[in-house]
């Protein structure tokens, strides 16, 4: 799911394993522009992040606030 929000456009980044659990999950958030490249490079972290094991344990679980342009580890 895509939300945009003034200048600005979120979505969530999910990574699949090979066995098709989650691998990867979290928020991200991007400038709006016509060029793909400043887009890309434009992502930022927000929200929490947890990344997880083959066996569907939890591996890391972060949460990013947004400052600015900048993205911060709060926990």
């Amino acid at each position: 799911m895509t939300v945009v929000k003034g200048k600005y456009f979120y979505g969530t980044e999910i990574v699949l394993l090979d066995n098709g659990e989650y691998g990867y999950k979290g928020g991200l958030r991007f400038k709006k522009n016509t060029n793909p490249h400043i887009v890309a490079t434009s992502r930022l972290r927000f929200g929490k992040h947890t990344s997880y094991n083959d066996d569907k344990s939890v591996n890391d679980n972060l949460e990013y606030r947004i400052i600015g342009d900048s993205s911060y580890i709060i926990k």
